[in-house]
């Protein structure tokens, strides 16, 4: 009895882990698409104004 509960609580840490890290890499990657974005973006106007 005392193993299933361990292996639950372990599941569920896991689950949590899991779950963090997925977020946090979404978060990366949606600021790394943002600051990919304003570059382009920047890029691209600079090109426009200054050539």
């Amino acid at each position: 009895m005392p193993l299933v509960k361990g292996s639950t609580i372990i599941n569920s840490m896991l689950t949590c882990s899991i779950i963090n890290v997925l977020s946090l890499t979404r978060f990366l990657i949606a600021k790394y698409l943002m600051s990919m974005c304003l570059l382009i973006t920047f890029v691209v106007f600079s090109h426009k104004y200054c050539c």
